[in-house]
């Protein structure tokens, strides 16, 4: 499992794919000269998606539950992750 990079010649710019073991793919953009760093989690589960077929049984989550996940990606034991300055702002694309 390494990871594949992507060139833009066009831009003169490359990144970094992996595909883990779990499905996730990881992209990382380095940029050279940005002193900020971000991170942006993208998923095809979303307010739409409330059942689903695993290992050949339907699963059924309730309404919100993306939702509600999404809020605990920013939480930890010690409170709101966001709390030490990151910006835990979300985009909904239908």
């Amino acid at each position: 499992m390494g990871f594949e990079i992507i060139e833009n010649k066009r831009l003169g710019e490359k990144y970094y794919r992996l595909h883990h073991r779990s499905g996730l793919v990881i992209n990382v953009f380095p940029k050279e000269g940005f002193n900020s760093a971000y991170a942006i989690i993208g998923t095809n589960f979303g307010s739409v998606n409330n059942h689903f077929i695993s290992d050949g049984k339907e699963i059924r989550v309730p309404d919100g539950t993306a939702h509600y996940l999404e809020h605990k990606l920013f939480e930890s034991e010690e409170g709101d992750a966001c709390q030490n300055g990151c910006d835990g702002k979300c985009l909904y694309i239908f």
